[in-house]
């Protein structure tokens, strides 16, 4: 490599923050990551493929570095898979198995795995200051990659031009393969179609529409059954968008609509602001607008989630970057920073005449074929009742996540809660609460621990949620430096990232204004 990039290294390796090192979430081992990429399983291994900075813990130098995986929750990092150069950085793609052989890569009986990635050219590059599509290609099940002699294969002589999502779609008019990417700062997703990888056709763009007020990034387009009927198949177009997200700075929102081959066009629920709503000029009617888009996560920390191709049974995956532009060059972790989500299998559900997207979190059984991890056993308890008062649950284990599962029957209570990693005054904690007034699920960690470090990081995130008959279902994923909370089978997601302090391990659960019933609650642990 250059040595420009060799002066991108730490001169001192700072001091390491091993407590805050996820279990069961994905970290490079010492440097930095951010967007995921060419999600992709074959022969036995998720792949996981992520934008990364080989030379220090900071952006900059954007490669793909490299990880794979046979239940989701353990990852093995491996050398960079496609590193940046003089002439080009590698920013966001997709990975597909080319079974025809349609590149010419290899053969039809031995499939070539093809990345389809953005160049983002240098100025020592003839088309220095553009975003163009390129491939590279592996023969070896993803693990050594040749950069393709005919690059890039696809430009709109654009600086902003980038994230290729591709994948195989087979119409009236035979199979062919699909990219969506994005025209960034025209808030546009752009479409194109190939019979090879190498040459392109454009087929449309959809655009700008509900939360635009970023740029446009990171999207994916798939179909999924209603409820699990073949005969009901909706398409979801994933947009992220930074800033503008929800909760402030990045986020992911989503479409569902209908998919011809040529055009996405979103069913009339999943439209929110026909202007746009950066349009709105007034900024408590413009977050009361983005409250009316269809996200992917109402936290701070879910970014550039995208899915898996060729995943076993059909299934989809995502997998999104737990971070926020707002803050990411900023956390306290050493000397790696950044991790991923936990993989998440989506479906989609009809909910009051509109199809909206759930998520599952992935902790067992992801169709690799082999043996699973078991999640052990903190605490199981029948039903009972709390009447303004708080119960101590089992502490925070170091080396494991925490599964905390419960289904709360809220009564009188004004407000139920947890407290996670709290200290035992309870001055001190990250608090996930519930409003029986406003109907809203609530994540607040400006007492999680070690906020001090950007003055965007304390924060309240916060979700409506109307509960079913009555009862708030939660799956709380707690890790070393993160909360992930699915509700109501995972209708509504929030994701925060919080770094506590080391003598705070304390959890609770608390009933406010009133009493409320646990009908089911269970405490585990998984390493």
């Amino acid at each position: 490599m250059t040595s420009a990039l060799d002066a991108a290294r730490p001169e001192t390796t700072p001091a390491g923050t091993s407590r805050f090192r996820p279990a069961i979430h994905f970290t490079a081992r010492d440097t930095w990551l951010n967007d995921p990429n060419g999600l992709v399983f074959y022969e036995g291994l998720y792949h996981l493929f992520f934008q990364n900075n080989p030379y220090g813990n900071v952006w900059g130098n954007m490669s793909w570095g490299h990880a794979t995986s046979s239940d989701l929750l353990h990852w093995t990092e491996h050398p960079v898979a496609i590193a940046c150069d003089d002439a080009e950085d590698i920013y966001s793609g997709s990975v597909v198995v080319d079974y025809g052989n349609t590149s010419g890569f290899s053969t039809a009986d031995a499939p070539a795995l093809v990345a389809i990635y953005t160049s983002a050219y240098k100025a020592a590059s003839e088309h220095s200051g553009t975003q163009a599509q390129s491939l590279a290609y592996s023969t070896d099940a993803g693990m050594t990659w040749r950069k393709y002699e005919g690059n890039p294969v696809l430009t709109r002589d654009s600086a902003h031009f980038r994230d290729p999502k591709v994948f195989r779609y087979d119409g009236d008019e035979g199979a062919c393969w699909i990219m969506v990417a994005v025209e960034a700062q025209h808030q546009k997703v752009v479409l194109y179609r190939s019979e090879d990888l190498k040459s392109w056709d454009f087929l449309s763009d959809f655009g700008p529409a509900n939360a635009d007020a970023g740029e446009w990034e990171c999207p994916d387009l798939f179909p999924l059954a209603v409820d699990g009927d073949p005969e009901s198949i909706k398409w979801v177009l994933i947009v992220n968008i930074n800033p503008g997200g929800v909760a402030g700075g990045s986020g992911g929102q989503y479409f569902v609509g209908h998919f011809d081959g040529v055009r996405f066009v979103p069913d009339a629920g999943s439209l929110a602001a026909p202007a746009g709503v950066s349009a709105i000029a007034d900024p408590e009617a413009a977050a009361a607008a983005l409250r009316q888009c269809q996200w992917l996560d109402w936290g701070r920390d879910c970014y550039a989630s995208v899915s898996f191709s060729n995943a076993p049974d059909g299934r989809r995956i995502i997998i999104g970057w737990m971070n926020n532009w707002d803050y990411a060059n900023g956390l306290p972790t050493a000397p790696w920073r950044s991790s991923m989500t936990l993989a998440r299998e989506v479906r989609l559900t009809a909910v009051n005449g509109s199809a909206c997207l759930t998520q599952r979190p992935i902790l067992a059984g992801a169709g690799a074929g082999d043996e699973r991890p078991a999640a052990k056993d903190q605490m199981t308890a029948d039903a009972f009742e709390l009447r303004n008062s708080a119960l101590r649950l089992p502490d925070a284990v170091p080396g494991s996540a925490q599964i905390i599962e419960a289904e709360i029957q809220p009564g009188s209570a004004e407000r139920f809660a947890f407290r996670l990693f709290g200290s035992r005054d309870g001055s001190k904690g990250t608090l996930l609460s519930y409003d029986t007034t406003s109907a809203q699920l609530i994540l607040d960690r400006r007492q999680s621990g070690n906020t001090g470090f950007h003055g965007k990081f304390p924060s309240v995130a916060s979700a409506p949620l109307v509960l079913d008959d009555g009862v708030l279902k939660l799956q709380i994923v707690v890790d070393h430096c993160s909360v992930e909370v699915f509700a109501q089978g995972g209708r509504v997601v929030l994701t925060d990232l919080i770094f506590p302090e080391t003598e705070n391990s304390g959890n609770w659960i608390a009933a406010e204004g009133g009493s409320a019933t646990i009908l089911k609650l269970a405490v585990s642990t998984l390493t």
